[in-house]
């Protein structure tokens, strides 16, 4: 259930990055095992962001923000919510940080995403499981 705050990522990035001089190489797995240039720092920041934040220390998925990364730790790697799903309790909590909403199922918080947050029915509530 390890999870990087964002400086931890910055800096080892940052200890991991091999700057040319005609650009910067990412050499963060798995880029490592076939590295790629960069022609400028931006190219390269927006790799990162894209590739090498909010990934899962566990199962090494990646996920669009912060807070599905913690639902996907929360819901797939940690034994004391498997064990109150088990038993019945609430454990899958609304996607929006700001609800307090916790349902039984996937299923009734997807339907409580759609009807209370409006998200679109083709939405991939399954991004929290498989990541992007």
């Amino acid at each position: 259930m390890n999870k990087r705050k964002r400086e931890d990522e910055v800096s080892h990035i940052d200890s991991q990055r091999k700057v040319e001089d005609d650009g910067c190489v990412c050499n963060i797995p798995p880029c490592h095992l076939n590295p790629i240039l960069f022609k400028d720092y931006l190219a390269y920041e927006s790799h990162i962001t894209t590739n090498h934040t909010f990934i899962c220390q566990q199962c090494h998925r990646r996920f669009p923000s912060n807070s599905i990364l913690t639902l996907h730790i929360d819901e797939n790697h940690n034994p004391f919510l498997k064990i109150k799903q088990e038993r019945g309790d609430k454990v899958f909590r609304c996607i929006e940080s700001e609800c307090s909403k916790v349902c039984r199922t996937p299923k009734t918080r997807r339907l409580h995403m759609i009807e209370k947050h409006n998200y679109p029915k083709e939405f991939r509530f399954d991004v929290i499981n498989r990541g992007l």
